[in-house]
């Protein structure tokens, strides 16, 4: 099959028309496109910045830790570490104040499809676990305002916060994944539910150990958890842990070695699985991160295939760090974040890799420290960066979905 490689970028001007203000836009499309695949471009104008993010239009993001789309409106929400912003960026959080920018958004942010922020909530507060870099870094009023005087700036701040993964349930609840315990909130940040509070260990305690993601499935009611070297399944209402399966749906061990194996037989245990994406049509699918696999399963845990993405690739993570799937009715492809920063394309089915989009950078359509992904029903794509240190892009682009390349033609 000969493949058509395509790297470039667009440049579109909106010119003043009846009386509209001037708005340039820049769009990029920087992907391998493959006959039959689908097709990309990035778009800059995501989200409104200046102007428009925070009162004052001087928020700014650390490192995303999840994003996740509600399927009511197609809302966009992302999960932030507000410790992670990096020193030289915040100025405007020292007290007395450096400059007018930047201040951390909160923890938990809303976006509509546009970019347009819709509000932010999250962070320390009375009656539930949450830690900030384990300090308090950032504190936040009940609606989720910045308070300023409370930085710690005498060390710097801390290079790791306890958000994880974010996920939107059918109801339009938030589930968030915070350290070594999982949060239900309302939309508009007050707490339902805490699974998994500080001190208590996996499976014997029925709660979490290192959850790092939480997904409601609405026919059954059941929460689904990616923790490390199991998956656990949970009462979406009273929490109650029901089940919980390793790879190949057996029994997981945590005393396994975390070697990374990427020739040869397949690892019989997880390593590091960092997210789970389940299909419409009841298939649990679980990124084994550091065995650079995919694993798929039924609900109840049943082994079904797996496919190995990049396996040789040692890169820190690995390969296969969030999923999520194309917007058609039948989720032909499966999108697949990888801590080498590409997003790579997969035949659900199959499991095979059929195209990638991005590489390592800093311009549109690269990434840098790639960890999340989330797909509304339009078929965009929003990809989030996390951060290492001081480097890490800590953005969220948004990847246009433009239709599906044609099909290589047939020779006589």
């Amino acid at each position: 099959m000969r493949r058509n490689r395509l790297c470039m970028l667009v440049f579109a001007t909106t010119i003043l028309v009846g009386g509209e203000p001037f708005v340039p836009r820049l769009a990029a499309q920087i992907q391998e496109v493959v006959p039959g695949g689908p097709v990309f471009e990035v778009d800059l104008s995501w989200p409104k910045a200046e102007g428009h993010f925070g009162e004052q239009g001087n928020w700014d993001f650390g490192a995303i830790a999840g994003i996740a789309i509600d399927p009511a409106n197609d809302h966009v929400w992302v999960a932030t570490r507000p410790a992670t912003m990096a020193q030289n960026e915040n100025f405007a959080l020292k007290y007395p104040s450096m400059g007018d920018c930047c201040l951390p958004t909160p923890p938990v942010v809303e976006f509509d499809a546009g970019g347009k922020f819709i509000q932010g909530w999250g962070g320390p507060k009375q009656g539930h676990d949450w830690l900030v870099g384990g300090k308090g870094v950032f504190e936040y009023d009940e609606n989720g305002n910045y308070i300023l005087g409370r930085p710690r700036l005498e060390s710097g701040l801390d290079w790791w916060a306890g958000e994880q993964r974010i996920s939107v349930d059918h109801s339009g609840n938030i589930w968030l994944v915070e350290s070594n315990h999982i949060l239900k909130f309302t939309n508009a940040g007050k707490l339902l539910v805490q699974i998994g509070p500080s001190g208590k260990q996996a499976d014997q305690d029925g709660v979490p150990r290192h959850p790092t993601m939480a997904v409601l499935y609405a026919k059954t009611n059941e929460l689904f958890v990616s923790d490390m070297r199991r998956v656990m399944v949970f009462d979406g209402d009273a929490g109650k842990l029901k089940h919980v399966w390793g790879a190949y749906g057996n029994k997981p061990d945590d005393s396994a070695p975390s070697t990374r194996i990427l020739v040869g037989p397949a690892p019989k245990q997880f390593n590091n699985v960092q997210a789970l994406a389940i299909s419409n049509d009841g298939l649990v699918y679980v990124a084994d991160s550091e065995n650079n696999r995919v694993q798929v399963f039924r609900t109840d845990g049943t082994f079904l295939k797996e496919g190995f993405v990049a396996r040789d690739r040692q890169v820190p993570s690995g390969t296969v760090v969030d999923m999520a799937f194309s917007a058609d009715s039948g989720q032909q492809f499966l999108y697949v974040a990888g801590a080498d920063d590409h997003i790579r394309i997969l035949n659900r089915e199959t499991l095979q890799t059929v195209g990638s989009i991005g590489r390592l950078g800093h311009y549109p359509g690269q990434f840098y420290n790639l960890h999340s992904l989330a797909v509304d029903s339009k078929g965009d794509i929003y990809a989030g960066e996390d951060h290492n240190g001081l480097a890490g892009g800590r953005r969220v682009q948004k990847l246009l979905f433009k239709g599906i390349a044609p099909a290589a033609a047939v020779g006589p």
